[in-house]
């Protein structure tokens, strides 16, 4: 499976960016300092993973329970999903857009933003056309033997 040509151009200008950010960094505050920052950014970002998981696996199961899709829980997990992906990347860059995915508050408005951005995309026809004319032929139905 192959990555789109914008997808892969824009992975790799968050590689280059956030090498030269970090190489900025260090320069300013030292290797160590910047070592452990990284380090505690990633053990923060960890422990929130697991606590904010478990919460959405929660929220998922009870949507579940009461016959709801659970599209918005979801959602969230892929974006939590993501996040954990940019917090194994060592730089300060993917930190920042990770601790995004992160936060509740952020990681909601984003899920919203994405719905109203898919949701068109994936909704399947209604019965109405474009016009709101019907698509529904009415008439009887006889079997010929």
């Amino acid at each position: 499976m192959s990555l789109p040509r914008w997808l892969r151009l824009l992975l790799w200008s968050l590689l280059i960016a956030d090498f030269l950010l970090l190489v900025v960094v260090g320069n300013q505050i030292g290797f160590l300092a910047t070592f452990v920052l990284l380090v505690l950014s990633a053990l923060a970002g960890g422990w929130l993973l697991r606590h904010q998981g478990l919460h959405i696996l929660n929220q998922v199961t009870v949507s579940l329970a009461r016959g709801e899709l659970p599209a918005a829980q979801l959602l969230e997990g892929v974006v939590l999903v993501v996040a954990a992906v940019l917090l194994i990347v060592p730089g300060f860059l993917s930190d920042v857009l990770a601790i995004i995915g992160l936060i509740p508050l952020l990681r909601r408005l984003l899920v919203k933003w994405l719905l109203r951005r898919i949701l068109p995309l994936v909704t399947p026809a209604t019965a109405e056309g474009p016009a709101g004319a019907s698509r529904i032929i009415e008439g009887d139905f006889r079997r010929e033997e």
